[in-house]
């Protein structure tokens, strides 16, 4: 009955207990039946209307085809659609043949490959918020899901099925960080530790393809190990293996070096859309047609059945295998998701559009479940491609839906033309890309900038990646990254503040020489915010500051000449502090009362310090007093404890910085 009270308010209708009795309104049970009717039936259309209308906005939010398709003829016009066309006929071509070189890099049969480029194209096309993102095979997320098919290869079930199941489960667990708005996660990997790991990768994938490459028996070892068997059988390569290999890997690097030299010094900046792996894959088929390797001991694709992919549920019911794929999901999910929002915010802020991590999230989660059906393995996104389309002038997400074309065609119509490709040709083209994929700038910059805790993540990263594989690899690298994390948050900065005169305004002594602290008057400013992981330490450091009495260290010189006998808190920096803050907050201060030190906040948000009074720190218990500036809480102080000569601080007394000095 209250909420029928409440709704009809604006009406002037009040509860009987409450109603004015002098009052000219209505009471409830005065008013008409059909009017009541009427009203109630106008609101509840009202409340329809509105509820309609917001789910027409943000329909296009959560699938932004039905937001950009609509408006395609009027903005884009034939300029853009022929944009899209060129950028989509760009990278179909590229995709093919890297998507068949993927494929020996995850294990499985080429066909498989053109599936994994075909369906994430068309789902992203739809559900993806980047106009330039290229979606597909990758050649780390293809390291990741071999290793993973290989781990699993004790059941007894089909490869692509394996793959398939993989894909899925990567589809469920990346809907779901996306479900849980987890799009902050891309800010826990940091950029060294990405550096490491991908250049690791590129490595691993380059050993991973030398059996092809020297005609060696295969290898399902994927890291230092395979490495180290291929030098032992060395002595076994195939000759004219070899040579194929050597000769694309040539072929391959002189038209990448001719399109950098007409992309700069000719200055045709559209040359480097060319698709040289495609022009490697017709070469090597030529060859392997003309030459008939593949009777002279040169492996070759041979005959691969084409046909369109009849969707297919992945073995989901089997308990163990789920079991035994889903680390594996984990680390594709967020390995997969970091590298796409790299490139989505990359394309994002050059051409001035906004994305989601979130909505990119439930996006590529969408999609791989989608494209499991349809024998794809989990697929995010290419740089290399996604910076081909770029180039070619790609203007919306119609660029991955046409570009999809071209794998469907070749898995439909082209595959018996690839019967002749010889395997050291597909070697070839992934142990180029591969090794592109090794960051020598940024290590570089690492170590041009002094950054030697990150150049460490970075070099170790790497190291365990070649050594033990791209799964530990990353699981070290993660680890580290969230260690360093943990250490920067809980090791807050503190600076301690000092008087400037002629006006007298606090500033951290560390910056300003000339800065003067009133004698047994502690007044600091903490720039973080307050929770459970840093409180300890911040406790911590005011502590030691109060004991050693103005000293950074204790071999440092003195800085005062009496005790502390107060400490006044500039707030201005604080966010937000949580309960186990307060908690401590409220021991803290209580150890000081009894110690006779005054307590004092300054310039304490208004919701924290309600927050603060409520869990204890009140005035009135004298625990704490709240100031709104630092020279109110200073002139007070001087009334209460007796104060000394100022001193001017030097800049080789200065406490900065502090927690690295006294923790």
């Amino acid at each position: 009955m209250d909420q029928w009270f409440s709704k009809y308010s604006k009406f002037g209708l009040k509860q009987e207990s409450e109603t004015d009795l002098s009052s000219n309104q209505p009471l409830l049970s005065e008013l008409p039946e059909d009017r009541l009717s009427v009203e109630s039936e106008d609101e509840v259309k009202k409340d329809c209307s509105s509820i309609t209308r917001k789910l027409v906005q943000r329909i296009p939010y959560y699938i932004p085809v039905l937001g950009w398709l609509p408006k395609y003829p009027s903005t884009a016009g034939w300029e853009g659609f022929l944009r899209d066309c060129t950028a989509a006929l760009a990278v179909g071509l590229m995709i093919v043949p890297q998507s068949i070189a993927y494929a020996s890099v995850a294990g499985l049969d080429p066909i498989n490959g053109l599936y994994t480029a075909w369906a994430p194209l068309i789902f992203y096309s739809l559900l993806g918020s980047s106009r330039q993102l290229a979606c597909g095979p990758e050649g780390i997320v293809a390291l990741l899901v071999g290793m993973a098919v290989n781990s699993s290869i004790e059941f007894d079930v089909d490869k692509e099925d394996r793959a398939m199941l993989l894909s899925l489960l990567v589809g469920f667990f990346t809907l779901l960080l996306g479900i849980l708005r987890c799009g902050f996660l891309d800010s826990l990997v940091s950029r060294p530790m990405l550096c490491g790991f991908v250049s690791g990768s590129g490595i691993t994938i380059a050993i991973d393809q030398l059996d092809n490459l020297l005609g060696l028996p295969a290898n399902p070892d994927h890291n230092i190990k395979k490495f180290i068997e291929v030098c032992k059988e060395l002595p076994l390569t195939h000759p004219l293996t070899l040579i194929i290999g050597l000769f694309s890997i040539s072929l391959m690097l002189l038209v990448d070096f001719l399109k950098d030299v007409l992309k700069d010094k000719l200055k045709i900046p559209k040359i480097s859309i060319f698709p040289t792996p495609a022009l490697v894959v017709v070469v090597g088929i030529l060859i392997g047609y003309l030459a008939d390797v593949g009777d002279k001991g040169v492996r070759i694709l041979g005959d691969l059945n084409a046909e369109f992919p009849i969707p297919k549920c992945p073995p989901l019911l089997n308990g163990e295998l789920v079991a035994t794929l889903l680390p594996s999901a984990i680390l594709i999910s967020i390995v997969g998701f970091v590298q796409a929002t790299v490139v989505c915010k990359q394309y994002a802020s050059k051409y001035g559009y906004t994305v989601s991590s979130n909505r990119e999230l439930v996006a590529f989660g969408t999609l791989n479940i989608f494209s499991s059906f349809f024998h794809a393995w989990p697929a995010f996104t290419s740089l290399t491609r996604s910076a081909v389309g770029d180039t070619a002038g790609a203007y919306s997400q119609l660029h991955g839906f046409l570009a999809s074309n071209i794998p469907m065609l070749s898995f439909l119509f082209l595959m018996p033309l690839f019967a002749t490709l010889p395997k050291p040709t597909i070697a070839a083209i992934v142990i180029v890309v591969a090794l592109k994929l090794i960051q020598f700038e940024q290590f570089y910059y690492l170590f041009k900038t002094k950054s030697w805790v990150e150049l460490a993540l970075a070099i170790v990263t790497f190291a365990f990646t070649i050594l033990f594989g791209a799964q530990i690899g990353v699981i070290i690298g993660l680890g580290l990254s969230l260690l360093l994390l943990v250490k920067h948050t809980a090791m807050p900065h503190i600076a301690i503040l000092g008087a400037v005169p002629p006006e007298n305004k606090y500033y951290d002594i560390a910056e300003h020489k000339h800065a003067v602290i009133e004698s047994g008057i502690l007044v600091i400013r903490i720039d973080e915010s307050l929770y459970f992981g840093n409180i300890g330490a911040i406790v911590n450091i005011i502590s030691r500051i109060v004991i050693l009495g103005r000293r950074a260290h204790p071999a440092s010189q003195s800085i005062l000449d009496e005790p502390i006998r107060a400490i006044v808190l500039d707030a201005r920096n604080i966010i937000e502090i949580d309960p186990s803050a307060i908690q401590t907050l409220v021991e803290t201060i209580d150890s000081y009362k009894s110690r006779d030190v005054f307590f004092c906040f300054v310039k304490l948000k208004k919701g924290l310090k309600e927050r603060l009074i409520a869990g204890g720190i009140t005035e009135s218990s004298l625990r704490s007093i709240y100031f709104s500036n630092i020279s109110e809480a200073v002139e007070w102080l001087r009334q209460k404890i007796p104060v000394h000569v100022a001193r001017t601080l030097s800049t080789e007394l200065s406490l900065s910085p502090l927690p690295q000095s006294i923790l």
